[in-house]
């Protein structure tokens, strides 16, 4: 129902800022309230804050380093790392691409990763973060990768985005380029 779907919401909401308090106190008992949600929703919330915090406190090599010494089942550090991932794709998407290959190598699932650190990156670098999708091969997790950065580009600045599909003609597969101009043009008609 839509009362359960809004509570859902509320309750990840609060463990965003009981996991932040809890951190900040110091005081023990973070990691088993953290484990123990039974909401996916709320689990999954406090999971990220609780990798946020640890980036503030410890620095983003030391808690994505953090993410996988934990004696925790290989989902949960699987999530612990994708959300750090996110978040230190903001400021240090490189960092996000070392961390790629030390995940794949380790052989931890990367298939949301992928379109995680290109969304984060897409808020301030759209054209970092495309380029570098790009070069991926064609794969589900691509493909969001490549619309979730093509709309915050096109909501950013529509003019930068179909300026750079125009000078693509070569660089990528024709498919995606010839999708990204059509939407680019769309939306500047739109307007």
């Amino acid at each position: 129902t839509d009362a359960a779907s809004k509570m859902s919401s509320f309750r990840g909401s609060i463990a965003d800022s009981v996991v932040s308090g809890w951190f900040a106190s110091g005081k023990p008992g973070l990691a088993d309230f953290v484990l123990t949600q039974s909401d996916p929703e709320t689990q999954q919330m406090a999971l990220k804050a609780w990798v946020r915090m640890k980036i503030l406190r410890d620095g983003e090599r030391a808690a994505l380093e953090w993410t996988q010494s934990l004696p925790y089942h290989a989902d949960t550090k699987r999530l612990l790392l994708a959300s750090g991932l996110a978040i230190v794709a903001h400021q240090n998407p490189q960092l996000c691409i070392e961390w790629l290959e030390i995940a794949r190598d380790s052989g931890i699932d990367v298939g949301t990763f992928v379109p995680r650190i290109a969304s984060a990156w897409g808020h301030h670098d759209p054209q970092a973060a495309i380029t570098w999708v790009l070069d991926f091969p064609a794969s589900a997790g691509r493909f969001r990768a490549i619309q979730r950065v093509a709309t915050k580009w096109q909501r950013q600045d529509p003019q930068g985005l179909l300026r750079w599909v125009n000078t693509q003609d070569d660089a990528f597969d024709q498919t995606t380029i010839g999708l990204l101009r059509y939407r680019a043009l769309s939306h500047t008609v739109e307007r």
